[in-house]
C-alpha cells in the first residue's frame, strides 16, 4: 500500500504557496499545483 499523500495546490507560485509547496515536498508528499501561465501574470 502507498502512504505518500497526494495534495492538490493552489497558488504555488505565490508567496505562501511556495513556502507551503517546499514544506509538502520535504514532507514526501506527492503535490499538484495549479499556477497561472505567464501571459494572465497581471490579475
Amino acid at each position: 500500500m502507498n502512504d505518500k499523500r497526494t495534495v492538490f495546490l493552489t497558488g504555488a507560485t505565490g508567496f505562501i504557496g511556495s513556502y507551503l509547496l517546499k514544506m509538502l515536498l520535504e514532507k514526501g508528499c506527492r503535490v499538484y499545483a495549479l499556477a497561472r501561465g505567464k501571459k494572465d501574470r497581471e490579475a
